[in-house]
C-alpha cells in the first residue's frame, strides 16, 4: 500500500515520465490491490443490504488531459436566430463565425456598425434600446447597447445555449440549453441587473428552437420547445448469444414500440411549458409522432395551425438489414402541421404531415427532384396576416439544399427561391410591413434580402464580415452540408450526424451479404481526430468513408481523392470539429465530488476522485478500465473482442472513447413487451443508450456491467465518467465582465479562473470592449500574454499606439469608469486571431487601416499570398504578385514540436511556427513501414495526430518511432524537426490474428464462369519488423457476386470445390468444464474451408463458380470474402470440421487491411 500511495502522489504531481510507466504501475500493483479489494468485497457482501453513506467531497487532478492547439477552433456552432428587426426600422444580425454583432440602418447594405461580442454567437433578439446576444461557444448572454455596441452586462448560461425569445410584455427572456436540456427564464427589465427567475427541465434531448405562442382556442400564453433529438419510438432488441442461433437472432434488431399499450417511449416532439408565473402541470401538453429531428416551429398567423419542421429518420424499415437498402432514402424532410386546437393536451398528433421534397403532391406517387428538394428544413417564417395578398404564406429554408421553399397558408408548395451554392441558410425573417424576406446564409456569411413584391428580383446582399474558418475547412463544410448530389437531393452526412454529432439512433448497416453486423448507434464525428480508428469496429480510416457518399447517400461518384481536393477538404472539416467542454465538470478542470452529489439509482453517491482510481488501477480485473479506455480521450486506439456475438467479422469492436457521454446519458423508461424480452426492460428515453447497439440505458448501467466491482465502485466510476474531460477546458466557455460595478470581485475571478488556466496552456484569454482615449470611446481587443516562469503577464492591445497593460491596470481603468471589458476564455492558440488579426492575414486592425488592405479578407489582391506575408517580405498587398521574395525558412517556436500523448496506435503533437506553414510528417520504426501525414492548410499553429502506427507488445517488444516533421512556408522554404516517441501496448488479452495478404494466384474465366485459386497469409497482429506467421489456422471464406457496382454482394450458393462444406461444428468448453459441440448457424453456408496454414502462415483456396445469371447490361463481379480464421478442435477432420469456440474472436477483422478482407474479380 505504501507503493500505491507513491504512485498516486506521482499522478498528482505529474512526476511520471510517461503513461507507459502508468500502465506498468497498474500491472505492478495488481496482485496487492486484487487481494485488498477482494477482502473489501467479501466484507461488503457480508453486511447484507446496501446502506447509503455520504462521503466528504474530494477534489483531485485528472491523470492526463489533452487540448487542441490551433489558430482557429471549430465548434461548428449552427446559428439558430441570426437576425432581428427593431421597431425603428434598424436591422441587426450576428456573425456567428466572426463573433460580431452587426448593425444595418437606412436600407444601406453596408453595416452601420459592427462590434465584438461573445465567441460564436448563436441567437439574437432586439428589445427596446438593447440587443441581446447568446454565445454559442461562450456560454453566456451579452446585453449590448444597440446604438453604440457597448456590452452593458454579461450573464452566464447553461451549457451549449440555443434559441432566445423575449416576452416583451413581461421583459422576460427564455433561453434553452442543448447540453443540459433546460430552459432558463431571465428577467431582463434592468440590463445591469439581469437575474434568473425560473428553470424548466425539458423532457427531451438537445432543445434548440423555442416559440412564444398564444393558443388560438384557450388564449393561454405558453412557451413551445422542440427537442432536436426527439427520437422516433424505436428501441434496440438484443441479439442472442451462441453458435447455434441464426443470423437474424444473433444480431440485434430495431423495434418500433409506438404500438404498445402505453404508447411506448414518450417521443414528445413539441413540449408546451408555462411562462413565468404559470403552473407546470403534472403532465405537459405536447405533440408527438411529428418527426425524429425537430427544427423550427411556429403558428401560422392566418390559419392558426401549428407548423413544425422535421427530418424523419427511417431506421426501422421492415426487412431492411443492409446499408445499400437505405441508399438515399433513410430520411424524409417534412412539415408536420397540427390543428389549431392541438397542443393543449398531452401527446397530440399532427393533423397532417407533408413531404417537402415532393414538388407535386397532387400527382400520384412522390415527384422528387434534387433541384427542388427541401433537405434538412431548418428555418421557418410567415408573412404577417396583415398582408392583403400574402398573409399566411410560409417560407422554409433548406439548410442542405441551398434554397427557400415558398408555401401557401395550407402548406402547398408554390415555388422555390434558389440560393448560392454553399449558402447553408439558417434563419429567415419577414419585416413587419411584409415587404421583404431576409435569408441568413451561414455558409457564405451573408444575408440575402428578397423583395416580396417580386421574388424573382436578385436579392440585396448584406455582408456579415469575416469568417476566420480556414479555407479547406470551409470547403469541407460545404460538402458535409450539401444534399444536392445525393439521391433525389434528400440527405447528407448531417441528416444523421446532426451538427457533426449523432442522431442518437441505431441503424442496420450490414454490408450484404459479405459483411454482416449488429445494429449500431450513430457515432459523433466531433473530436475524432485523436480517437482513431473509425466506425464501431474501427475497420475504416476516415478516408475510407468516401464510399458512403455513393453507397449510403446515393451520390453518382465518390469525392475526388486527388491531393488538396474534395476528400482532403472533407477530412479537414471533420478533424476540425471540437466538442464543447463537459458541463458536468468543474470550471477549474479538476475532479470535484461536490459537482456530482446526486444519489445514483443503486442508492449510493459516487466520488469522481475515487472513481478515477478504480478506473485506472487494477482492482478485481486483470487490467483496469483505463488500460483500454486510456486517458485523455478514453481510447488507446485498439480493438477488443466482444464475446457475446459469435460472428467473427462483428466480434471485434474498437475501444470507444469516453467523450460526449453526457449527450447519451438519458432518463430511463421501463417497457414491457415479449419482443424485447420476458422481463421489464430499461430503455434510454430516446430509445438508444450506450454501447454500439444502444442497449445500455445510462452510465451507471454501463459501470454495473462489470460485476466484479462493488456497488460503491460502480457509483464512483459513474461519477468519474460523468466528469470525464472532453479535450476542451470548461473555461473556454466563460465570460467575465470588468466594469465599474464590482471591479475587485471580477478581477479576482478573472485571475483565478482564466489567467491561471492560461498559464497552464489550457486556454487563451482575450478581452473586448470600450476604452476611453483622449475623451473618445474606442473599441479595443486585448490578448493575454502569460509571463515567464509562470508569472502573471500582460494584455496586449490590437491598437498600435496603446500600451500593454496588466490585469491590475485594466481593473483600475474599469474602476475609474474609463474602461468596460468582457474577458473571454478561448481554446489555446485562438487568441491572436480573435483579438488582433480577425482575418488571419498576419496584420492587425490598425496596420490594415494604414495600408488600405481589407481587414475582413486574408488576401486583398487575390494573389494567394496573405496580406501580412506580402508586407513582411517587401511585396505590395494591394498588387497581385506571382511570387514573394522569401528565402528564409520558417522558425519553429521554442518548446515545439511538443508531444502531447501517445496511445497504442497513434501519437498526437503540437507545433507552432513564426509564419503560416504546411506540414509533411513521416513517422517510421526501424525496419518497419513509413507512415505519412500531410497538413495542407497553412497555419501558424497545428495539432497533428499520426494514425495507423504499430503498437508495442508484451515481452519487451517496444516500437519506438522517429517522426520527421517538415514545416513548409508559403514560398516553399522548409524547416525540419524531429520527435521520438514510444507506442503503448494494446490492452487485448489475446494476441489476435490478421490476414496480411490475399491475392489471386490463378483466375481462369470462361464466359461467366470462373476457376480460381487465392493465396492467403495469416499472421499474428504485429507489423514490421515483428511479423510472426500463424501456422495451423483454417481460413473460412465465401464467394459472392453482383452485377452492378451499387448493388450489394449476394452469396453464391452453387460454388464447386473440394474445400466446400455446407456447415461445420463449434466445440465449446463451458465454465464448469463441460464440453458441447454444436452446429454453427450464425452465418448461412456454404463455406470454403482452407487447408491449415503452413509454417509460413500461408494457405490456398480453390473453387469454381458457375454462371450465376447476369441480366442484360449487367457487369458480373465476384468476391472471395474472408469470414473467419479458426483453430481446429481435437477430432477435427476435413470431412467433419470442428473448431474451437475461443478462436471465433481471435481473427481481428478491423486490423486486417480492407484489401485483405476480400479479393474481387471483374469479368
Amino acid at each position: 500500500m505504501e507503493d500505491l500511495e507513491v504512485l498516486r502522489r506521482a499522478f498528482e504531481v505529474g512526476a511520471l515520465a510517461s503513461r507507459r510507466e502508468i500502465i506498468m504501475g497498474m500491472q505492478r500493483f495488481f496482485v496487492a490491490r486484487l487481494f485488498l479489494v477482494g477482502l473489501l468485497a467479501q466484507s461488503a457482501l457480508g453486511q447484507g443490504a446496501i446502506e447509503h453513506r455520504k462521503f466528504p467531497p474530494l477534489k483531485g487532478p485528472y491523470v492526463k488531459l489533452t487540448d487542441n492547439f490551433r489558430d482557429h477552433t471549430n465548434f461548428n456552432v449552427e446559428t439558430v436566430r441570426g437576425m432581428a428587426s427593431a421597431r425603428d426600422g434598424t436591422f441587426y444580425a450576428i456573425n456567428t463565425h466572426g463573433s460580431m454583432l452587426v448593425w444595418f440602418a437606412d436600407g444601406n447594405p453596408e453595416p452601420a456598425g459592427n462590434w465584438g461580442t461573445l465567441n460564436n454567437p448563436v441567437s439574437l433578439a432586439v428589445f427596446d434600446q438593447l440587443a441581446f446576444v447568446v454565445g454559442g461557444t461562450t456560454h453566456a448572454l451579452a446585453v449590448h447597447d444597440r446604438f453604440t455596441g457597448e456590452i452593458l452586462s454579461v450573464v452566464s448560461l447553461p451549457s451549449e445555449p440555443g434559441d432566445l425569445v423575449i416576452d416583451e410584455t413581461t421583459s422576460i427572456a427564455y433561453i434553452c440549453s442543448q447540453a443540459e436540456n433546460v430552459v432558463v427564464a431571465l428577467d431582463v427589465s434592468d440590463p445591469y441587473g439581469i437575474r434568473e427567475i425560473e428553470r424548466h427541465v425539458v423532457p427531451g434531448e438537445a432543445p434548440r428552437f423555442l416559440n412564444l405562442d398564444t393558443h388560438p382556442v384557450s388564449g393561454e400564453r405558453v412557451l413551445i420547445v422542440a427537442p432536436m433529438l426527439s427520437g422516433n419510438n424505436t428501441v434496440p432488441r438484443r441479439g442472442r448469444s451462441g453458435v447455434h442461433v441464426t443470423l437474424e437472432a444473433a444480431t440485434g434488431d430495431i423495434y418500433n414500440v409506438s404500438g404498445l399499450e402505453n404508447g411506448g417511449l414518450p417521443d414528445e416532439d413539441l413540449i408546451v411549458l408555462p411562462l413565468v408565473g404559470g403552473v407546470r402541470p403534472a403532465q405537459l401538453s405536447s405533440g408527438r409522432e411529428a418527426g425524429t429531428l425537430m427544427l423550427e416551429h411556429a403558428r401560422n398567423p392566418l390559419t392558426g395551425e401549428y407548423w413544425a419542421l422535421t427530418v424523419d429518420l427511417h431506421n426501422d424499415i421492415a426487412g431492411q438489414r443492409g446499408e445499400s437498402e437505405l441508399r438515399g432514402i433513410f430520411a424524409t424532410n417534412a412539415l408536420s402541421i397540427f390543428a389549431p386546437d392541438a397542443l393543449s393536451a398531452p401527446r397530440d398528433l399532427p393533423d397532417r404531415i407533408i413531404d417537402l421534397d415532393d414538388e407535386d403532391p397532387f400527382t400520384a406517387g412522390p415527384q422528387y427532384s434534387a433541384s427542388s428538394a427541401v433537405s434538412f428544413p431548418y428555418a421557418l417564417t410567415f408573412v404577417p396576416e396583415t398582408s392583403s395578398t400574402l398573409g399566411g404564406w410560409g417560407f422554409i429554408a433548406s439548410s442542405t439544399g441551398d434554397r427557400v421553399a415558398v408555401l401557401d397558408p395550407n402548406g402547398n408548395r408554390l415555388g422555390t427561391l434558389p440560393l448560392p451554392a454553399g449558402a447553408i441558410p439558417r434563419d429567415l425573417i419577414v419585416d413587419e410591413m411584409a415587404t421583404s424576406l431576409g435569408v441568413y446564409c451561414w455558409g457564405t456569411n451573408e444575408i440575402l434580402v428578397f423583395l416580396l413584391a417580386d421574388l424573382t428580383h436578385p436579392p440585396i446582399v448584406l455582408a456579415l464580415g469575416v469568417d476566420p474558418t480556414p479555407a479547406s475547412v470551409k470547403a469541407g463544410r460545404a460538402i458535409f452540408y450539401d444534399a444536392d448530389p445525393s439521391l433525389d437531393g434528400h440527405v447528407t452526412c448531417a441528416s444523421c450526424h446532426v451538427a457533426g454529432g449523432s442522431d442518437l439512433l441505431a441503424w442496420k448497416l450490414s454490408g450484404l451479404d459479405d459483411d454482416q453486423k449488429d445494429i449500431m448507434v450513430t457515432q459523433s464525428l466531433i473530436g475524432i481526430q485523436d480517437t482513431p480508428g473509425y466506425h464501431w469496429r474501427e475497420e475504416r480510416s476516415v478516408r475510407e468513408f468516401n464510399g458512403a457518399f455513393v453507397g449510403l447517400l446515393g451520390h453518382d461518384e465518390p469525392l475526388d481523392e486527388s491531393p488538396g481536393s474534395e476528400l482532403d477538404n472533407f477530412v479537414d472539416f471533420l478533424f476540425s470539429l471540437q466538442p464543447h467542454a463537459n458541463h458536468e465538470q468543474s470550471r477549474r478542470r479538476v475532479l470535484d465530488d461536490a459537482i456530482t452529489p446526486q444519489v445514483f439509482r443503486n442508492g449510493l453517491s459516487g466520488s469522481a476522485v475515487r472513481g478515477q482510481d478504480v478506473f485506472l488501477f487494477p482492482t478485481v480485473l486483470e487490467r483496469p478500465c483505463g488500460a483500454c479506455h486510456l486517458p485523455p480521450s478514453g481510447t488507446a486506439g485498439v480493438s477488443v473482442a466482444d464475446g457475446a456475438l459469435a460472428l467473427p467479422r462483428a466480434q471485434t469492436f474498437g475501444v470507444a472513447h469516453l467523450r460526449q457521454l453526457n449527450h447519451r446519458d438519458q432518463d430511463i423508461v421501463v417497457l414491457s413487451d415479449p419482443i424485447l424480452g420476458p422481463d421489464d426492460v430499461e430503455i434510454a428515453r430516446g430509445g438508444f443508450g450506450l454501447l454500439h447497439s444502444g442497449v445500455v440505458p445510462d452510465i451507471l448501467a454501463f459501470a454495473q456491467g462489470f460485476k466484479a466491482f462493488t456497488p460503491q465502485q460502480h457509483a464512483d466510476m459513474a461519477a468519474y465518467m460523468h466528469q470525464y474531460d472532453q479535450g476542451t477546458a470548461p473555461a473556454v466557455h466563460v465570460a467575465i465582465q470588468l466594469d465599474v460595478q464590482g471591479t475587485e470581485v471580477a478581477e479576482e475571478r478573472i485571475r483565478d479562473l482564466l489567467l491561471r488556466q492560461a498559464r497552464r496552456g489550457w486556454i487563451d484569454v482575450v478581452a473586448t470592449g470600450r476604452t476611453t482615449v483622449q475623451g473618445q470611446p474606442r473599441e479595443l481587443r486585448w490578448l493575454y500574454r502569460p509571463g515567464p516562469g509562470g508569472n502573471e503577464g500582460v494584455f496586449e492591445p490590437d491598437g498600435i499606439s496603446a500600451p500593454n497593460l496588466t490585469l491590475a491596470q485594466l481593473s483600475l481603468l474599469a474602476q475609474a469608469g474609463i474602461a468596460n471589458y468582457v474577458f473571454l476564455g478561448l481554446p489555446p492558440g485562438n487568441g491572436e486571431m480573435w483579438a488582433h488579426d480577425r482575418d488571419g492575414d498576419g496584420l492587425g486592425r490598425q496596420a490594415e487601416a494604414s495600408l488600405g488592405t481589407d481587414p475582413e479578407m486574408t488576401d486583398t489582391d487575390g494573389d494567394t499570398f496573405p496580406d501580412g506575408y506580402e508586407v513582411l517580405h517587401g511585396s505590395d498587398p494591394l498588387v497581385a504578385n506571382a511570387s514573394v521574395n522569401d528565402t528564409t525558412p520558417p522558425v519553429v517556436a521554442p518548446g515545439f514540436p511538443w508531444l502531447d500523448h501517445t496511445a497504442a496506435t497513434f501519437a498526437k503533437f503540437f507545433i507552432e511556427c513564426d509564419e503560416p506553414v504546411r506540414l509533411a510528417v513521416e513517422a517510421s520504426v526501424a525496419g518497419g513501414p513509413t507512415h505519412q501525414t500531410m497538413v495542407r492548410q497553412p497555419a501558424r499553429r497545428h495539432t497533428v495526430v499520426i494514425q495507423g502506427l504499430d503498437r508495442s507488445f508484451d515481452g519487451g517488444v517496444q516500437n519506438r518511432y522517429v517522426a520527421t516533421i517538415r514545416a513548409i512556408d508559403l514560398s516553399g522554404n522548409e524547416t525540419v524537426s524531429q520527435l521520438e516517441f514510444e507506442m503503448l501496448e494494446a490492452c487485448r488479452g489475446i494476441e489476435a490474428l490478421v490476414v496480411n495478404d490475399l491475392q489471386w494466384v490463378r483466375t481462369t474465366p470462361m464466359g461467366n464462369t470462373l476457376d480460381a485459386t487465392a493465396e492467403i497469409l495469416v499472421e499474428f497482429e504485429r507489423d514490421a519488423p515483428f511479423q510472426l506467421p500463424a501456422p495451423g489456422q483454417v481460413v473460412v471464406a465465401q464467394v459472392f457476386y453482383r452485377t452492378d457496382p451499387i448493388d450489394p454482394w449476394r452469396l453464391v450458393s452453387n460454388v464447386n470445390s473440394t474445400q466446400l462444406r455446407q456447415d461445420f461444428d463449434i466445440r465449446t468448453i463451458e465454465e464448469d468444464g463441460a464440453i458441447t459441440v454444436q452446429e454453427y448457424n450464425v452465418l448461412p453456408g456454404p463455406f470454403l474451408l482452407s487447408p491449415p496454414t503452413d509454417a509460413q502462415g500461408r494457405t490456398l483456396i480453390t473453387f469454381n463458380v458457375p454462371d450465376p445469371g447476369v441480366p442484360p447490361g449487367g457487369a458480373l463481379e465476384l468476391r472471395l470474402g474472408i469470414q473467419a480464421v479458426l483453430e481446429r478442435s481435437p477430432g477435427h477432420t476435413p470431412a467433419v470440421p470442428v473448431f474451437e469456440y475461443s478462436s471465433i474472436e481471435v481473427w481481428s477483422m478491423p486490423a486486417t487491411a480492407s484489401e485483405h478482407r476480400g479479393v474481387e474479380f471483374a469479368f
